[in-house]
């Protein structure tokens, strides 16, 4: 029924369904999202800076985080309820929970192109697209 109500957008061949709840000025927007499956086998980042709160579910996220001259992988839970916020910079990726999860996801104003990190080389997002399968829910 939201569907009829909302517009959802399927994002990463359905492995993310995204209701937009807000939208606000210099593309500022308020999502309701649920993660259905784990994203690509490839770490990403973000066009903008983002605030998520998990609602219900969870999952474990894989990142790169900066260590002095170096980045160092990291991999933490994370089960609802939370409240996260992340720079658009922020490389990683989500292995999701078989029950899914869902989060209201803040993002701010476009900052920057994003993409993937493939063999240890950022790719913008497009070009990852047309080369690489993205992993779909079944």
């Amino acid at each position: 029924m939201i569907d009829r109500i909302l517009r959802r957008e399927d994002i990463a061949g359905g492995a993310l369904h995204r209701w937009t709840l807000l939208r606000g000025p210099r593309g500022r927007a308020l999502y309701l999202q649920h993660f259905r499956c784990s994203d690509a086998r490839s770490m990403h980042d973000h066009p903008k800076r983002f605030v998520t709160i998990g609602l219900l579910g969870g999952y474990v996220e894989e990142s790169l985080e900066p260590v002095l001259f170096s980045d160092v992988r990291c991999r933490r839970r994370f089960v609802a309820p939370w409240i996260r916020t992340f720079p658009a910079r922020h490389m990683h990726r989500v292995r999701v929970s078989r029950r899914g999860c869902w989060t209201l996801a803040y993002v701010g104003p476009k900052t920057r192109e994003w993409g993937f990190l493939h063999r240890n080389r950022w790719i913008p997002w497009q070009r990852f697209h047309e080369v690489y399968d993205e992993r779909r829910c079944p």
